[in-house]
């Protein structure tokens, strides 16, 4: 039922924020650039979307359980 539905949503909710989470830890640990409309992100943006996207990740993954 809606329930079910629910935790589908957070559990995919959950897989994506984790790999942006790991996307944005890759950039960091192999100095990707990120370049949005020719402005260069800097680390530090990443640094912030680890934390969030993990957070986020982890909130969604308890409703999923």
């Amino acid at each position: 039922g809606e329930i079910m539905k629910q935790k589908q949503v957070a559990k995919i909710s959950a897989i994506v924020f984790v790999v942006i989470a790991i996307l944005h830890l890759i950039r960091v640990v192999l100095g990707w650039p990120a370049i949005i409309a020719d402005f260069q992100l800097p680390v530090s943006v990443s640094l912030i979307a680890i934390v969030v996207a993990g957070y986020i990740a982890y909130e969604n993954w308890k409703v999923a359980r």
